[in-house]
């Protein structure tokens, strides 16, 4: 016998988009936390009244609502976010992430805008690769025991080429 549980305050809100390639990340933010999914499907819980809620902006794409609300008042909630390609699609470029200073095959995540990619140190073949419009762009580097990476800002911005961003990581 398999029994599935889910414990969550309050109300299941489902929100779900259409529009955008499978596999896009997107978010939203109720009551200032933002909740993220790389599936058409997102949820979030909630108690009974009214909430407001943005959706984070992709690039290419111009989502309705924007910004919006929903009720909930003791049962599921359904709100439907379209995502609109924007025509011409800007052009996109290669942003690659070189790992350095930790032993061989060490797996590390870097995660661009909620999609994360995993390197292997040394390993030239596994170089996370993300395509980007001009703009600016934050990034996290996961967890690696005994080492931290040694980068003062995780920020880089794209002006109209490729760029490489190199991320060296130092004894803890």
């Amino acid at each position: 016998v398999v029994e599935k549980a889910r414990f969550a305050v309050g109300t299941e809100v489902i929100l779900w988009e259409t529009g955008l390639p499978a596999g896009t990340p997107w978010s939203v933010t109720v009551r200032g936390i933002s909740t993220n999914s790389t599936s058409n499907l997102l949820t979030v819980y909630e108690l009974a009244g009214t909430y407001g809620f943005s959706v984070s902006p992709i690039p290419g794409f111009r989502s309705l609502p924007e910004n919006g609300s929903f009720t909930v008042a003791g049962w599921g909630q359904s709100v439907l976010v379209q995502f609109i390609r924007l025509r011409p699609a800007p052009p996109q470029f290669n942003v690659s992430f070189v790992v350095s200073g930790l032993p061989w095959s060490t797996p590390v995540s870097i995660t661009v805008r909620g999609a994360v990619q995993t390197t292997l140190a040394g390993d030239p073949l596994s170089t996370p690769r993300f395509s980007l419009i001009n703009g600016s762009y934050g990034y996290d580097v996961g967890y690696v025991p005994g080492y931290h990476p040694d980068v003062p800002e995780k920020t880089f911005i794209v002006t109209g080429s490729a760029l490489t961003i190199a991320v060296p990581f130092v004894p803890t």
